[in-house]
């Protein structure tokens, strides 16, 4: 097999190249499966997209005439959409905004396709997109998956299945309901039909244009304008902020994130759509756009963009004064280009906010308790750091701005006198990054432990004391939830970066050793 999953491998057909065989492993109950494909083989979507969609078109049966699995077109993609929506793009900074929207129309003549024959995909899943990098055609599969409704018999083969966040809200309230059979909610499994249709299809569809539009982000990340953000107003994540509607922009709102410009930097007819699919389509769902309503006003933006003077993969619609996408890279990477600016083996002590030095000018670390030797002292160490812990962080520190001026630092030690582990408690006040060096001999730093107190990202960058980079990854924390960095090196000297897109939070750190 040249791809296996949880139900079945893929194989080569010798002397066929553009079809492939899906089986499934053998201790699997497959009638369903079996009379769910037999209706989708006699009923394919247009030919136009079935070399698109890895769509079965022959079943296939053991030397004993049980059923094993099918035949599909073979279809090369060199991505999968949601390495897409990554932000900011490193695998793929060359993307342009127009490649972007070549492939959002792309999708919709998929879903168009599938839709004209009268079936419905269910889990709209970003991972079962393909993408071909080269040309922005994209594919499907996973097919077997799909929600399929038999026209003959009205035998309905259920979508069991669905990615958080991408699940309309008429389907989730839907399953808040109690089953009286079993007296739990119900699930997708369950749920009385209709579950999956075209027009949770479409509501997909939706999130899946905007992320391509708007930098990956979800349109469900909406905040209150002008307002300072209380971390028990954050939009949430996944199924969560669509339940809450916290749909970006809905009159008064806007989004959490710098990196999502002002719906007005689109053509009027693209948030009208958006609008149509989550203001409209939340009260009668049949107002969503189609796919074909969306291919068409892609198109035209298409045709109506301008190409940005500085910078060769933006290019935005006509009309506007300045490149909303230069604007928020201004924004976006503040912190993170002041970092990236420094030279290591040029960084003086007095630049440094190092754990090691006391009371430098630039170093707002108070070192309170470090290197005691008695245990009673490091037992009240770790008291007072989980008080801390228990009593901010975890209660996400309110007001939201009341950021820790002054950053505290704990180190616990075994007998011996080795260090185990140190926590940083500290916050950005303005956006700006922050540096904390380490200096313990002959010990291997494990996983990094990281907490905020809103919903942000944060950029984190770890070198040596030669200035090589150990790790460098964009970390997303939910507020009050720890992210655990996985992370395993040996570096007798070491520095963390820390900055933000957002600011005015607070944040812990804890190093285990």
């Amino acid at each position: 097999p040249f791809k296996g999953g949880g139900e079945g491998d893929v194989y080569n057909l010798i002397g066929i190249r553009d079809k492939c065989a899906k089986i499934y492993h053998s201790n699997l109950s497959l009638k369903e499966n079996e009379e769910k494909l037999k209706v989708m083989v006699e009923n394919p979507p247009n030919s136009a997209v079935l070399s698109q969609i890895a769509w079965p078109l022959e079943l296939l049966y053991s030397d004993r005439g049980d059923f094993a699995g099918f035949i599909m077109p073979k279809i090369d993609v060199s991505d999968e959409l949601i390495g897409v929506y990554e932000f900011p793009p490193k695998k793929y900074k060359d993307l342009s905004f127009n490649q972007k929207l070549i492939i959002a129309q792309n999708i919709c003549a998929v879903i168009n396709g599938v839709h004209d024959a009268g079936f419905v995909f269910g889990d709209f899943n970003p991972n079962n997109i393909g993408v071909d990098m080269k040309t922005g055609m994209v594919a499907f599969w996973d097919t077997d998956s799909y929600h399929i409704k038999d026209k003959k018999n009205g035998i309905t083969y259920r979508c069991k299945v669905c990615l958080d966040g991408y699940v309309a809200p008429e389907l989730l309230m839907k399953c808040k309901k109690n089953n009286p059979i079993t007296g739990k909610k119900y699930n997708y499994e369950n749920a009385p039909l209709e579950t999956f249709t075209q027009e949770t299809d479409r509501f997909a569809l939706a999130i899946h244009i905007f992320k391509l539009l708007m930098n990956g982000y979800t349109p469900f990340g909406g905040i209150i304008a002008n307002q300072p953000l209380d971390s028990t107003l954050a939009p949430g994540n996944g199924n969560e902020a669509i339940e809450k509607d916290q749909y970006c922009f809905k009159p008064g709102n806007t989004h959490l994130s710098n990196a999502v410009p002002d719906k007005n930097t689109l053509p009027k007819e693209i948030y009208m759509l958006f609008d149509k699919a989550f203001i409209d389509g939340r009260i009668d769902s049949s107002k969503r756009p189609t796919a074909r309503e969306w291919y068409m006003a892609l198109q035209i933006y298409e045709n109506n963009l301008v190409q940005c003077q500085n910078n060769p993969v933006h290019q935005y619609m006509i009309g506007l004064s300045k490149c909303p996408w230069c604007e928020i890279d201004k924004k976006f990477n503040l912190g993170i280009q002041r970092l990236h600016q420094k030279d290591f083996s040029a960084i003086t002590d007095n630049q440094q906010k190092d754990f090691n030095l006391k009371n430098t000018e630039n170093n707002k670390i108070k070192n309170k308790y470090s290197k005691k030797k008695y245990l009673f002292v490091e037992l009240i160490i770790i008291t007072i750091f989980f008080i801390f812990d228990i009593f901010y962080i975890k209660s996400k520190i309110k007001p939201r701005y009341s950021v820790i001026k002054n950053g505290y630092y704990y180190e616990t030690m075994s007998e011996n006198g080795k260090v185990i582990s140190c926590y940083i408690v500290d916050g950005l006040g303005d956006g700006n990054g922050k540096i904390y060096s380490f200096d313990y001999k002959g010990q291997t730093v494990e996983p990094l432990k990281v907490r905020c107190d809103i919903d942000t990202t944060l950029y984190i960058r770890i070198v040596d004391s030669s200035g090589n980079e150990i790790y460098n990854d964009d970390i997303v924390c939910y507020a009050g939830k720890e992210k655990e960095i996985d992370v395993d090196f040996y570096s007798d000297k070491f520095s963390i970066e820390i900055s933000s897109r957002d600011s005015n939070f607070n944040y812990s750190i804890g190093v285990n050793y």
